[in-house]
């Protein structure tokens, strides 16, 4: 039989570190951690493998920071997508009304994700594509080489793809701009 213990002595300091760097917060991390020991608690006899127990552990962490991502996310959101105003404050008029207020909330959305980052790949990302600032430029204010700086966002694109793929689905048209993107169904402790 699988003993919680024995995987909470061997896993609590490396997951507590693992979540911490998707959540920002320790207080938050750690009551994530204990979230995930609920699971593999209630969830354990579906191990068939029991080499496998640390990857099969950290596939149920990855699962409940994604889902207090979202939860998280929602309850952001909830304010700024209650009803998209044009920017006279009305209803809006046309469907090109509609559309830049969907962009404005799906910018305000990403822009949630890009801050979901470990904080030094979030400001790297921030800066390359959201501010527009120079890669050079980035560098000199983050203090690295200009390599390192390219290094920097390309992992934190690649955590945020890795967040958005876990999150949506995103329909994308022939020049790569996005026509729809729809929150993806969990199932238990994994996403669809």
């Amino acid at each position: 039989m699988l003993h919680v213990d024995t995987i909470w002595s061997a896993l609590a300091d490396d997951l507590l570190r693992y979540v911490q760097r998707r959540v920002g917060d320790r207080q938050t991390a750690e009551d994530l951690v204990q979230e995930i020991f609920v699971r593999v608690q209630a969830h354990r006899g579906a191990l068939r493998e029991r080499d496998r127990v640390a990857p099969w552990v950290f596939r149920i962490a990855r699962s409940v920071v994604v889902d207090h991502l979202r939860a998280r996310d929602r309850q952001r959101t909830v304010a700024l997508q209650a009803e998209p105003r044009s920017e006279t404050g009305h209803e809006p008029e046309t469907e090109d009304d509609a559309q830049r207020a969907s962009r404005v909330a799906l910018g305000a959305w990403l822009r949630l994700m890009i801050d979901s980052l470990p904080p030094h790949y979030a400001e790297a990302v921030r800066l390359a594509d959201l501010e527009g600032v120079s890669q050079a430029e980035a560098a000199r204010r983050l203090g690295l080489s200009h390599s390192g700086f390219k290094s920097r966002v390309q992992r934190g694109r690649a955590q945020l793809r890795d967040i958005l793929d876990a999150c949506c689905a995103v329909e994308l048209d022939a020049r790569r701009g996005v026509m729809e993107v729809v929150p993806r169904a969990c199932e238990g402790d994994e996403c669809c």
